[in-house]
């Protein structure tokens, strides 16, 4: 029985169906191969056409505005300007013909306007679409400084301007100093001590102003001595006090004021034309040492405040000598 039992003959395909399943299999395979490098390949696609595409943006961009009519400048706004026009400022900062807002070098327009000597500080503002705000700050007068010649001196104490042939400001001078104070070779304790001298002459000139004898005369000349202090010649309406020369030297100056306007209101009570006025005993503080031009060659018109013997005038400095010398 066993030997009679049939086996079963093993099924053909034919090779045609066998070639066409294994070309199904190879193209299924290979686009998955190709899905799955296409999906770990895309981020860094994006970024390479983000990458190309972003800066050429920004460069038609930035041409674009750089040109573009909405932000030419249309209104300048100036701030701050006492003795320069409007017209000065912006002929200084060289904006002219409505530039492009944004394509101003806001820095080299504020260092344009600080290189004039009336401007100290300069800021610049863009105001978007087309205003540009100009604030400056001037140097404002308040004394005149021999070096030489005649040069401004602001309300800080710096030099920042030479007077002009013809210009005439009613300012003191002073005195005392020379350009090479403020050569740049000076040295810095020599620089210092000169701004020191100025700033203390501009202290002296304020307290002056504020104080009761600066309704008696005003200041004509400060004289600045790094040793002696300070001398000032006297310029006022009044001819009791009209070039009389004072010492005041260092220290205590309101006290010394104080003193020196009872020395004036008492030579107007008694018609005295003052010529010295000595404030800077340093023995004793109280003594005030008062010489009167005399009105008459023969007249001894010195006064002294204390009970000891004033100076004659061969002690003075210099250029009291000059000023007494001058006023006779």
């Amino acid at each position: 029985m066993r030997g009679n039992r049939k086996r079963k003959s093993p099924t053909i395909v034919p090779k045609m169906e066998h070639a066409t399943r294994h070309a199904a299999a190879v193209v299924q395979y290979r686009s998955r191969a190709l899905a799955y490098s296409l999906g770990r390949s895309l981020p860094y696609v994006l970024i390479a056409l983000i990458a190309a595409i972003v800066p050429m943006t920004l460069v038609y961009g930035y041409r674009y505005v750089m040109v573009a009519p909405s932000f030419r400048v249309q209104e300048v706004q100036v701030e701050g300007n006492v003795r320069l026009s409007a017209q000065d400022v912006l002929a200084t900062a060289g904006i002219d013909q409505s530039p492009n807002l944004l394509a101003l070098d806001l820095s080299d327009v504020e260092g344009r306007l600080t290189s004039t000597p009336w401007i100290r500080t300069a800021s610049v503002k863009r105001a978007l679409p087309d205003r540009l705000i100009v604030e400056v700050q001037e140097h404002k007068p308040t004394a005149l400084i021999a070096l030489g010649s005649l040069y401004m001196v602001d309300e800080l104490g710096a030099v920042f301007r030479r007077v002009a042939s013809g210009e005439h400001y009613d300012l003191p001078i002073l005195t005392g100093l020379t350009r090479r104070d403020f050569a740049p070779a000076a040295t810095g304790e020599r620089a210092s001590a000169s701004r020191s001298l100025i700033q203390g002459a501009l202290m002296l000139m304020a307290n002056w102003s504020d104080g009761s004898v600066g309704r008696l005369a005003d200041i004509g000349e400060i004289h600045m001595d790094p040793l002696f202090g300070y001398s000032v010649v006297l310029d006022s309406t009044r001819p009791e006090a009209q070039g009389a020369f004072v010492v005041l030297g260092r220290g205590n100056l309101d006290n010394k004021l104080g003193k020196l306007e009872t020395v004036i209101a008492d030579a107007v009570r008694r018609s005295q034309v003052i010529e010295t006025v000595r404030l800077n005993d340093q023995r004793d503080s109280s003594r005030v040492t008062v010489r009167f031009r005399p009105q008459t060659p023969t007249e001894n018109s010195e006064q002294v405040g204390s009970a000891d013997t004033a100076e004659g005038p061969n002690r003075l400095p210099q250029h009291a000598r000059t000023n007494q010398q001058q006023g006779e």
